[in-house]
């Protein structure tokens, strides 16, 4: 393995360990008493920062120490935690997110960035000591009136040096490792601590340069002037300071803005050298906050219930897991799709061998193949959970900027989907969720009058049904005003003044492209780019979205999305020349379609199935094909949602497995196709979009019957 990759393993561990502090900050909103959770927060953190000093990523360790230092005063109870600092580590969360693709990719950090991480450190500081800064300093100015003291003198007896060699100091013949070794004739070098901030990354690095800087508590009986003499040789090309013991607060803040690191890292290392005390750190860093008065924005805080699916006992429930890159995973599932097709070539070219060892040969090659697929496909099956989750702290937030109480329930996480499709709905999940607590959810006033709790409830559930998963996100808010949405509609002209709508056609009217109803445009909606992206998505992914809504008692979106884009088991028909594959978990049954059972009238097609009138659609009439007279006809039954249909067809070929190919750009617009797929004889099947064509045959019936 490679640097790279070890870098991008460390991303995506990274990434990881942050989406579990969030879950665990989340818990810790609701119980700022969990420990588990707190010592989580902390592991998250403390391995983020081992890791990033291993890559000399140093943004990443100068800001992760100080949050560390927090983390273990609040696991030691130095400190008690409150929705102020959960609001402040969330944020920090999000900027270590940022960062560490930042230092990953090799990009610098800018200065705005730089300043946006100062801001979460000097909120975080005063935390750092038990009770809040103001309580602290009042503390510090009442014992013994020390405030004079504190602010003026020191209490350390040692010296304090920084020493920071220029980068060719090696090539002026010196290095500093000899002079600091000579210190020891002096006295004693209590604590001596290398800085690595000036470490380039590895692509730049000068194996001739010197990038290490060092801090150095000393003590000794020598006098200031004897100390400098032992740097003398290296004060033209090293940056040399020593803070003498009982040093002024002022000589020591000079000190620390001639040295190149940021101060808050260099206060808080000062502390971690034992040469200030706590309290000298305290008044150190609230000095330093009043510096940026203005600069950090005020914190609202507004809490949102919510129900985590998550143990916050992690160690409990880990398993042992490995880590795969996704492209060897698709490679593999290429591969078994080809394993598939040759498989089944290989039965059809020996269809007609009698021999009783071959047969047995050919359904053990079948069965093998069969799990081997199944298998393959399980490895990029994940839990729709771990999706779900990160819906708790959007939800917070919007609660947050819209000054709306939310509770959050989530249930079906453990429902498992294709990864790339449950990486491809997030973006869909999103807008509905932002749509919900933005036009669905009432305020809490508005709530309180209409006779409903004053928090609003938004819940997501998923569970499997016949080959699909189905994921319901609704809320039990005021519902669609659907006079509304009509009048918007006429209004920018998307229907006709005269035309009358059903209740089912003026909620599609909310997925036309830049449809709003909102009356003023803010930084979550009204800008009408949403629910048509929605759509767009999901019936890319061969899915689709209904909308239910009651007023007053809230809406609901349903998304049926099938498990995998890889593999299905397929039931292959003819019509005419063309193959076609219909998902076989589809598939109800398949009867001989006589002339007696048809029933043709103004609204469409239909025949007598058993007593049962069903609509029929003739695939070749749908996809405009030349119809071939005189073969004889089937009817296939299928079922989405609960709804059956027939289709047409000539020929009935029986059940195959088939690796789903998608189709070239330019035929994507089709309605009805939802992919291609290779036979074993190396002819091409379309494979049918079930839930596309029930959805066209209802849109025509609708249509006529307008």
């Amino acid at each position: 393995m490679d640097l790279d990759e070890i870098v991008i393993a460390f991303v995506q561990e990274s990434e990881e360990l942050l989406i579990q502090m969030e879950d665990l900050l989340l818990v810790l909103e609701t119980d700022h008493t969990n420990i588990d959770a707190i010592n989580g927060v902390f592991r998250s953190i403390h391995t983020i920062k081992g890791t990033a000093g291993m890559f000399g990523f140093h943004a990443i360790v100068d800001f992760t120490h100080v949050v560390e230092n927090l983390l273990d005063d609040l696991r030691s109870g130095k400190s008690k935690i409150n929705e102020q600092i959960i609001e402040l580590l969330l944020k920090t969360k999000d900027y270590l997110l940022e960062i560490i693709k930042l230092q990953a990719d090799g990009n610098p950090l800018s200065n705005i960035k730089k300043n946006e991480g100062d801001v979460i450190l000097k909120g975080l500081m005063p935390f750092l000591a038990t009770g809040n800064a103001e309580n602290k300093i009042k503390q510090i100015s009442e014992s013994n009136g020390n405030s004079e003291e504190i602010s003026t003198v020191l209490q350390t007896d040692t010296y304090h040096i920084s020493l920071r060699p220029k980068p060719e100091i090696f090539q002026n013949a010196l290095d500093p490792i000899p002079f600091l070794k000579y210190l020891k004739q002096l006295g004693e070098i209590v604590y001596l601590k290398t800085i690595v901030s000036s470490l380039p990354e590895w692509k730049i690095w000068n194996p001739e340069n010197c990038y290490l800087g060092f801090e150095i508590r000393f003590r000794s009986d020598a006098n200031l002037e004897e100390i400098r003499k032992a740097f003398e040789f290296l004060e033209y090309d090293s940056l040399i300071l020593i803070l003498p013991p009982k040093s002024s607060m002022a000589n020591l803040r000079d000190h620390i803005s001639k040295l190149p690191e940021d101060e808050i890292f260099i206060s808080n290392l000062l502390f971690e050298c034992g040469t200030i005390n706590r309290e000298e750190l305290i008044f150190l860093l609230e000095t330093y906050q009043s510096d940026i008065t203005g600069i950090q924005p005020q914190i609202g805080i507004t809490k949102i219930e919510s129900t985590p699916t998550k143990n916050t006992n992690n160690s409990a429930n880990q398993g042992s897991s490995l880590r795969v890159d996704s492209e060897r995973v698709d490679y593999l599932i290429n591969k078994v799709g080809e394993l598939v097709v040759a498989e089944a070539n290989l039965n059809i070219l020996l269809s007609n061998k009698e021999d009783s060892s071959l047969t047995e040969s050919l359904h053990s090659v079948g069965r093998l193949v069969s799990e081997l697929r199944e298998i393959s496909l399980k490895l990029r099956m994940v839990p729709i959970g771990d999706s779900f989750n990160k819906y708790h702290r959007i939800v917070r937030d919007l609660g947050s900027t819209t000054g709306k109480k939310v509770k959050l329930n989530v249930s079906g996480g453990e429902t498992e989907l294709d990864k790339s499709v449950v990486e491809r709905i997030s973006d869909p999940l999103v807008h509905i969720v932002r749509n919900a607590i933005d036009h669905g959810l009432e305020t809490s006033e508005e709530r309180q009058k209409a006779g409903k709790n004053p928090t609003g409830n938004l819940h997501l559930n998923a569970f499997h049904d016949t080959g699909s998963i189905v994921i319901e996100i609704w809320d039990d808010g005021r519902g669609i005003n659907e006079s509304k949405v009509l009048a918007k509609a006429i209004e920018k002209g998307i229907v006709a003044e005269d035309k009358i709508l059903n209740e089912s056609e003026i909620h599609r009217l909310l997925f036309h492209p830049g449809f709003s109803t909102a009356d003023t445009i803010t930084n979550i909606s009204g800008r009408g780019v949403g629910l048509d992206v929605v759509l767009k998505n999901i019936e890319a992914l061969r899915g689709s979205v209904d909308v239910e809504s009651k007023p007053n008692l809230g809406t609901k979106f349903t998304i049926r999305l099938p498990l995998t884009l890889a593999i299905i088991d397929g039931f292959l028909v003819g019509m005419g020349q063309d193959l076609y594959v219909i998902p076989l978990d589809m598939v109800r049954e398949c009867v001989e379609f006589a002339d007696e059972n048809r029933t043709i009238d103004q609204s469409g097609n239909f025949f007598n199935l058993r007593g049962k009138v069903l609509p029929f659609v003739r695939l070749d009439e749908f996809f405009h094909k030349e119809k071939i007279l005189g073969q004889r006809e089937n009817i296939v039954i299928t079922e989405f949602q609960g709804i059956r249909i027939g289709l047409v067809v000539d020929k009935l070929y029986g059940e195959i497995q088939t690796v789903i190919k998608p189709l070239a750009k330019v035929f994507e617009g089709i309605r009805g196709i939802g992919g291609s797929t290779t036979l074993g004889d190396g002819s091409i099947a379309l494979i049918l979009d079930i839930p596309n064509l029930h959805n066209s045959l209802k849109e025509a019936q609708e249509m006529e019957l307008a």
